[in-house]
Formats: structure tokens, C-alpha cells, sequence
């Protein structure tokens, strides 16, 4: 019986991820549109948009980045560094295209920036703006 109730599991959860990756799409469209015209378009925003998707797609939910203790192994903490930075590297990418970034995307930055530090990294001045988280 177990064998035979796999492949419906895994079709849900790939059929729960499609739908998640178009949910997400259609907003990056509905916020791209209001991208401003003087910092980028909306095609350059959705490809930045699908950019940060993939830099950040492993991590989900708060707190929207991988944090390290005190127990966190040394391994761990570079890979958590790799990929917090890049994905800090792919929302500041995106957040350039508005004029100003709203509550919800500074604290998603500033928790990533938080989370580089708390594994030993630096976190490097926003090459856009650097006024800006």
C-alpha cells in the first residue's frame, strides 16, 4: 500500500510547488507594474523578480533566512552565509526598481542581513543604493 500511495504524494507536492511558483509569479506581475519607470521596467523587474525567486526559493516563511546559534556547525555557516548573501544580493536587485521598499521587504532584508552576521559573514553596502538596507 505504501509503494502505491508515493507517486500520489508526490505529484501533490509538485502540484502544490506549481502552484506556489505561479501564485508568486502573478504577484512579481502585479507589483512590477508599479516597478518605477525611472529605476527600471516591469520586464526588467520581473526577471529581476524571478531572479530572487531562485536565489531565495529555499527559503520559505519566516524568518526568511537561515540563522545560526552557537551550535550551528562551521560547514553549515558558510553554506547559511552563501546563501543568505545571495539572496540578499537578489531582493536588493528587485527592491531598486521602486521608488521606495515597503515594510514586508525591509524586514525580509534587514532579517537576511541579520542572519549573514549571525553566521560570521559581512554583509556587503547595497551596490544600488547605499542608503538602503
Amino acid at each position: 500500500m505504501g509503494g502505491t500511495m508515493r507517486p500520489i504524494v508526490v505529484a501533490a507536492i509538485a502540484s502544490t510547488a506549481g502552484a506556489i511558483l505561479v501564485f508568486c509569479a502573478n504577484a512579481a506581475v502585479a507589483q512590477c507594474a508599479s516597478a518605477a519607470p525611472d529605476r527600471c521596467t516591469a520586464q526588467q523587474c520581473a526577471q529581476r523578480h524571478q531572479s530572487q525567486v531562485t536565489a531565495c526559493g529555499s527559503i520559505s516563511g519566516p524568518p526568511y533566512a537561515y540563522m545560526c546559534t552557537r551550535v550551528t556547525r562551521d560547514r553549515d555557516k558558510a553554506d547559511f552565509v552563501t546563501k543568505n548573501l545571495r539572496c540578499l544580493q537578489a531582493r536588493r536587485s528587485t527592491s531598486e526598481c521602486f521608488a521606495q521598499i515597503d515594510a514586508g521587504h525591509r524586514h525580509q532584508i534587514t532579517t537576511l542581513k541579520n542572519a549573514v552576521t549571525s553566521c560570521g559573514g559581512t554583509v556587503p553596502v547595497n551596490p544600488f543604493n547605499p542608503n538602503r538596507p
